[in-house]
């Protein structure tokens, strides 16, 4: 009765074969792992493959460079984590949200999202850079760590404090009180709060800051000396640190004769058993350019301003 139809196949398209290996491997964050198919499971081991290789795309990953602990530690492995594996040996570990945010906080940055593992590099490529920088020039309101002193000898010398400098020769109170003018290149000048000569002092040879509550003031200790010269009325810093086992405070001596000690001004001798009652009534020890007092056969050499 009916005529002229053609009758059609209802069978789905042909796929196209699979390779003709009898493996398809996959490579997944921490291991390869190989899927087996037979012939006759094909088909499945094909779509088992494609759901593996979209969970592998859609998971990111990270390494973390493993490193000594230390207070360093989550800076260390940010910055090994960035660089492409710079540092010590390193371990390839699936990483979930989770610990990308303690990633995060500990190396004290917010919390923040990210996409993808190439987006988690390159925002903790910043967070690291701006907390480095935060430290190098002692801005910030985050308390300064015990070992910063640059940073925090630049804070000092933002907030115009004034600070105690030991060991000072001579040693007398009132001489102690400097402000810290600017922290660069390798220096640190200081400027004396009295008379506004400024001086320099190399940034290595800077061996502690402590800090202190107002009225008592910060102490920055030197390794080394600020020691006064009498002519030309300055302070300089000298890299011999005073000997503890001095007594008398002086500093470092050195013998001149008596009837010709080499200064270019009147002075006196004093006997040092009675240095300190003459020092009371105003005279002060004779400091050569060289930072050294004049002594000779017990007595010091002193000058009444």
């Amino acid at each position: 009765m009916f005529t002229g139809i053609k009758l059609v196949s209802m069978r789905s398209p042909a796929r196209k074969p699979i390779p003709s290996s009898d493996e398809v491997t996959v490579a997944l964050p921490e291991t390869q792992k190989t899927l087996a198919g037979s012939k006759d499971g094909r088909s499945s081991a094909r779509d088992n493959c494609s759901s593996r290789i979209r969970a592998c795309l859609m998971a990111p990953t990270q390494e973390i460079a493993a490193s000594k602990p230390s207070r360093h530690t989550p800076i260390r492995a940010a910055v090994a984590s960035i660089g492409g594996g710079a540092a010590s040996p390193s371990i390839r570990a699936k990483r979930t949200g989770r610990d990308a945010n303690q990633l995060l906080h500990s190396a004290n940055v917010k919390y923040d999202k990210f996409a993808n593992a190439t987006e988690l590099r390159e925002k903790i490529r910043r967070a690291v850079g701006d907390h480095v920088l935060r430290l190098i020039r002692g801005d910030g309101d985050e308390p300064l760590r015990p070992g910063d002193h640059l940073a925090q000898l630049r804070a000092y010398a933002r907030t115009g404090t004034l600070v105690k400098i030991l060991p000072l020769v001579p040693a007398t109170t009132q001489y102690k009180n400097f402000h810290v003018k600017s922290v660069e290149s390798g220096i640190v000048t200081l400027e004396k709060d009295s008379t506004r000569q400024t001086l320099t002092v190399p940034a290595q040879r800077v061996e502690d800051v402590m800090h202190a509550e107002p009225p008592e003031l910060p102490t920055v200790l030197l390794n080394g000396r600020l020691q006064w010269i009498t002519i030309p009325e300055v302070w300089r810093f000298f890299p011999e640190k005073p000997i503890p086992s001095d007594l008398s405070e002086l500093g470092f001596g050195k013998e001149r004769p008596r009837d010709n000690p080499g200064v270019p001004i009147q002075c006196g001798w004093v006997l040092q058993t009675r240095l300190a009652a003459r020092l009371g009534e105003g005279y002060e020890v004779f400091y050569d350019e060289d930072g050294k007092y004049i002594r000779s056969a017990g007595q010091v050499l002193v000058i009444r301003p």
